[in-house]
């Protein structure tokens, strides 16, 4: 008897298991579809013919962004925008979201690539927090876009090391233990236990698995979130 799973009233098969291959294959076909513009898992999940539902892509490579990048959505050179321009679409977003944008926001309500914002301003988070310092009145307009472009983008953790530290980690988070494998929506980032900013690098040892709300939890401040006992 084949095992199936109710997912947004359709039922989709969990044995057997699906490759990478027909899974980025099932992302090529959505892709094309669409013009090959960027799509969420939402977009995919509402389409009749989904050979399997979303969060079986997110169980498998970690993040929606991930997956896309692996089938060359929004991969090479990102378009360059002014600084200004980039500002006002960050605004947009938290405007139209209700609450300040984290990148899974950005990924989701934006019409620019995430990579141009941290081009230059570095991370979505120090955007974030310069933009709530202006709303606040504590510094300029003109001080955020002089930020821009100031910030040394750290280094991306490659690929294929996200996927080990994933796996190793049983994907699922190791704060909380939530994976999207049980829960819809749920996204995996890879995590420095050491933050970059204090000296901790990219190798596995100092990386680890966490669910988008447990890593946007925390700042530079040493390891900040315990994992959880298996």
């Amino acid at each position: 008897m084949r095992v199936s799973k109710k997912v947004g009233g359709r039922r989709f098969p969990s044995k057997p298991r699906y490759s990478d291959d027909t899974l980025l294959d099932g992302l090529r076909d959505y892709a094309r579809r669409v013009g090959g513009r960027r799509f969420t898992y939402d977009e995919f999940d509402r389409w009749e013919m989904a050979p399997f539902c979303a969060s079986t892509v997110l169980m498998r490579f970690g993040s929606w962004r991930a997956a896309l990048g692996m089938v060359g959505i929004e991969s090479g050179q990102p378009k360059e925008y002014p600084a200004a321009e980039l500002l006002e679409e960050f605004e947009r977003v938290w405007t139209d979201a209700g609450k300040r944008p984290t990148t899974r926001t950005l990924h989701r309500l934006s019409r620019i690539s995430v990579n141009a914002f941290r081009n230059k301003w570095g991370t979505v988070k120090r955007l974030g927090d310069l933009v709530a310092r202006y709303r606040r009145g504590e510094i300029s307009r003109a001080a955020v876009l002089k930020a821009a472009g100031k910030a040394k983008r750290r280094k991306e953790v490659p690929l294929g090391v996200r996927w080990r530290v994933i796996e190793r980690d049983g994907y699922r988070c190791v704060a909380c233990g939530r994976s999207p494998a049980t829960e819809r929506g749920v996204e995996l980032h890879v995590d420095h236990v050491r933050a970059v900013a204090r000296g901790g690098g990219n190798e596995i040892a100092n990386l680890r698995t966490l669910c988008s709300a447990c890593n946007m939890g925390r700042g530079t401040g040493g390891t900040g979130v315990r994992a959880r006992a298996a």
